[in-house]
């Protein structure tokens, strides 16, 4: 009897505790099988996620790395130098500025006094004009005072015998009326008998290479040029009527003492009956002399 008790208790206890063990699985599939198969209601439209728009903006901190901070500190420095870049431009223009006024200053002291050395330059030169155009005069007149001055002192055409036959003789005396002397002197004449209506026959003088030696003439001195010639049948009597004339022109050229070249020509006509004793003294032409 008691070993049935103690059967039947025992069978109790393990019934209850496999009915409990049950039980609790049973409440374990429930909920997996809820997940699986969830009721109708659950199958409802999720609310919207608002995160990252206006309602709900997101807000994104940047920690910076090791590289980020080794630029930031360089364009720093960088910055830094710029600034001081800056300041010492702007010292450096403002001492330029200085400096500029101070040679703008110096630029117009250095055109004043430009305006007065013109001042006194024109001045000096017009005075330095003055006196070269003093001593210029002085020596001119020196000159004019002591050259020597060559003309015609005296001449005469005269009926002559020339190699047997009827002619004319010329004589002509040019004088050096000035004091010093005449250097490297040398004559020259031209002798025709012309028409005197027709037109001046005076031709360029002969060149000084087919001329005589030269001389020297002293001051006072003279010297004379003679020329002779036969008559052509007829002219002694044109010239006598003052229908002819004889036509006399000649010079000479020479070096004064102050070097400078001179030279002297005359031109002379004689027509009609002979006006001094046996002969015709020289008579100037229309035409004139020249000389320098």
């Amino acid at each position: 009897m008691g070993l049935q008790r103690w059967g039947l208790l025992a069978t109790i206890v393990v019934a209850a505790v496999l009915f409990i063990v049950e039980g609790a699985q049973s409440q374990r599939r429930a909920p997996r099988r809820q997940d699986q198969n969830p009721p109708q209601q659950t199958q409802q439209n999720p609310t919207p996620d608002q995160r990252g728009t206006e309602q709900a903006p997101l807000v994104v901190r940047t920690i910076p790395g090791p590289t980020d901070e080794a630029k930031a500190a360089e364009e720093a420095k960088d910055r830094r130098e710029k600034a001081e870049l800056d300041r010492k431009l702007v010292d450096f223009n403002s001492e330029l500025a200085f400096y500029t006024k101070i040679l703008a200053g110096f630029a117009g002291l250095q055109f004043i006094a430009l305006l007065v050395q013109a001042y006194w330059l024109a001045r000096t030169v017009k005075v330095s004009e003055t006196a070269a155009r003093a001593a210029r005069q002085s020596a001119d007149a020196v000159v004019a005072q002591l050259r020597a001055y060559v003309g015609i002192n005296s001449g005469s055409v005269t009926p002559a015998t020339v190699n047997n036959a009827p002619g004319l003789r010329v004589h002509v005396e040019l004088k050096n009326s000035g004091i010093t002397p005449a250097f490297d002197f040398t004559t020259w004449i031209k002798i025709l008998v012309a028409d005197k209506d027709a037109p001046p026959p005076f031709t360029e003088p002969i060149p000084v290479v087919e001329r005589g030696a030269k001389s020297i003439v002293t001051g006072g001195a003279s010297v004379h040029i003679n020329w002779s010639g036969v008559w052509a049948a007829g002219d002694l009597e044109k010239v006598r009527a003052g229908i002819g004339a004889i036509f006399v022109w000649g010079g000479c050229d020479y070096r004064d003492a102050f070097q400078n070249p001179r030279s002297f020509i005359f031109r002379c006509m004689m027509s009609g009956p002979e006006d001094a004793g046996t002969g015709w003294a020289l008579k100037p032409h229309p035409t004139g002399y020249e000389g320098n």
